[in-house]
């Protein structure tokens, strides 16, 4: 991601700046890296020039998605733009030849930090206002910026660290491939350190720069094209945005390691120049039902009654208010809910919440203001079914289903949690509903509260708006073993075109519940077919004349088969 040398450094030092779109138009790679899918690194973008050339050859710079409208770059890739020329960011695609899957989106506005400073390298960072929002997908989505305050030392000393992009794969020709590539550096100094490598005193600040890559030997370099990408650093299974690819001396080479611009002294800025471009809606609520309940809030573009929600957030447990940061100026639609079980998704209206989205209201972001949303929410009923023993077998999926008296299908169902013994059927309307056990392992057997076999036995449980049903249930009794099959018989063998053919039927055991049938033909000692079957039948073929088929078929649960219930067909001489 350094696209070439600063005329005033160019004996000592190479920066990532394009000097003309002409050199950018490269198609980058890592040095010391290896081919990469965007999917593990989903964050990472290419930087376009909008002309009729190849798309690897309008390439000429890297980004980070921060938000699905934002891109966080190097100031030096920008710096010397005509803005009157289109960019372009490309995301979600790998290979730059093919750009399968990728998106390539119009950059609407440019924003350097006002402390950039070209000779110096310092401050190297800038903004880019996508024209549209990403859609957020497994290949293109944000990665987490550091958290306020900056962690106290942190990226440590020897922190790993991986950096991706499309650069120049050589430190000392031109190897411009198209596959993304992805490479492990490491973080060289406290981020206290005044020195990074063999840099001379004065070129590296470590309150704006961090340094990384392979101490002492190099090797492993960002390089020319890689400019404005990702360092990235794992933090307890996630990705965090540590620094922004900036500059350096040559690629890979043995005591300068690359320098980058460190995020974690620019996340204030980063946010409030995100507020300043952009507006945001404030959602509150009157009440929450339960006291520590999670309040979450979907916008939707209100133009597009189709689509699905652009922007969600989630407040604090407890907290009556949400806010949706980073709206575009427009018209958009709220829908409104919590965690808990007692509330159901609601949209606001003046009229107040509405079940059907045809019935919303229309709620207008403008640029740099909140816009708030006072609501209420929906309430409905929850069912709690205890389930003992507790806890119960460890092999089981113990499921309940809540069916409205009357109707065919459940419109509610949940299965214990590791470690539980309690059951929630939550968001339920008031009503009167039956309640069905069922473990999908056949474990325990089916039934309906308060432990009738049938749904003819079951107990109604009335749901009310705002409050638990609690009810208990049994499943101390797992399963047997089924009893044999019943009503085993054969038709008589009829020839065919490749012998002779039978059928075999029978029933299900009178005793225990049956989840497949084991089926064993023995001719004398010889195993002449040997299948496990759902259902209740067995055609046989090619079978040869004169011969005894001996058919043994075995119920089988999951706690086992049952006892062989045998038949012989006997074909004719």
């Amino acid at each position: 991601m350094k696209s070439a040398l600063v005329a005033a450094l160019a004996a000592a030092i190479a920066v990532a700046l394009p000097a003309s779109p002409a050199q950018a138009a490269a198609d980058p790679r890592i040095v010391g890296g290896e081919d990469a899918s965007i999917t593990e690194a989903p964050w990472q973008v290419a930087l376009l020039v909008d002309n009729d050339r190849t798309l690897r050859k309008r390439a000429f710079c890297g980004g980070s998605i921060i938000d699905p409208q934002w891109i966080l770059t190097a100031a030096h890739c920008v710096d010397w733009r005509d803005s009157s020329e289109p960019l372009l960011v490309l995301s979600g695609a790998s290979d730059l030849d093919q750009a399968a899957g990728g998106t390539q989106t119009e950059v609407s506005k440019i924003i350097i930090h006002p402390d950039y400073d070209k000779n110096t390298h310092d401050v190297d960072i800038a903004l880019l206002k996508l024209r549209t929002p990403l859609e957020v997908t497994d290949r293109q989505r944000p990665i987490d910026l550091p958290g306020l305050p900056e962690p106290d030392g942190w990226p440590a000393d020897g922190t790993p660290a991986l950096i991706t992009g499309w650069g120049n794969t050589s430190s000392t020709g031109r190897n411009m491939p198209i596959q993304l590539q992805k490479a492990t550096v490491e973080v060289i100094g406290s981020p206290s350190a005044t020195t990074c490598g063999d840099y001379a005193e004065g070129k590296y600040f470590p309150e704006s720069m961090l340094c990384a890559g392979i101490p002492v030997t190099g090797g492993i370099d960002a390089c020319q094209g890689d400019s404005g990408g990702p360092l990235a650093i794992r933090v307890d299974g996630t990705y965090i945005l540590a620094g922004v690819t900036s500059w350096g001396r040559g690629c890979a080479q043995p005591g300068y390691p690359g320098i980058y611009a460190r995020v974690t002294s620019y996340v204030g800025w980063i946010q409030e120049t995100q507020r300043a471009t952009l507006g945001s809606i404030t959602v509150a609520v009157d009440s929450l039902t339960i006291p520590d309940d999670t309040l979450c809030a979907q916008a939707f573009n209100a133009d597009i009654p189709d689509a699905g929600p652009i922007a969600r957030s989630c407040g604090r447990p407890g907290e009556r208010t949400v806010r949706i940061p980073h709206m575009l100026p427009g018209s958009y639609q709220v829908r409104v809910t919590t965690d808990g079980p007692l509330t159901v998704p609601g949209w606001w209206s003046p009229a107040g919440p509405q079940v059907d989205r045809a019935d919303a209201g229309i709620v207008r972001v403008t640029r740099g203001a909140s816009t708030p949303v006072v609501t209420q929410l929906l309430q409905a009923g929850a069912v709690r079914v205890a389930v003992s023993p507790s806890p119960v077998d460890p092999d089981s999926v113990v499921c309940a289903v809540a069916v409205p008296v009357g109707a065919d299908a459940g419109v509610a169902a949940e299965c214990l949690q590791d470690n539980e013994s309690t059951i929630v059927l939550g968001r339920l309307p008031a009503g009167r509903y039956d309640i069905v056990i069922r473990d999908p392992r056949g474990i325990y057997a089916t039934q309906w509260y308060p432990g009738a076999q049938t749904r003819a036995g079951a107990k109604p449980v009335t749901v009310t708006v705002g409050s638990f049903t609690s009810i208990a249930v049994n499943v101390a009794d797992p399963v047997a073993p089924p009893g044999p099959v019943r009503d085993l018989r054969a038709s008589r063998p009829k020839a065919g075109g490749d012998g002779y053919r039978a059928n075999v039927a029978w029933s299900a055991p009178a005793q225990g519940t049956a989840t497949s049938y084991r089926v064993r033909v023995l001719v004398g000692k010889r195993t002449f077919l040997e299948e496990e079957l759902t259902d209740r039948r067995l055609t046989l073929t090619g079978m040869r004349p004169g011969r005894n088929y001996v058919v043994r078929v075995r119920a089988v649960n999951v706690s086992g088969a049952g006892p062989a219930s045998s038949i012989t067909v006997s074909t004719p001489r």
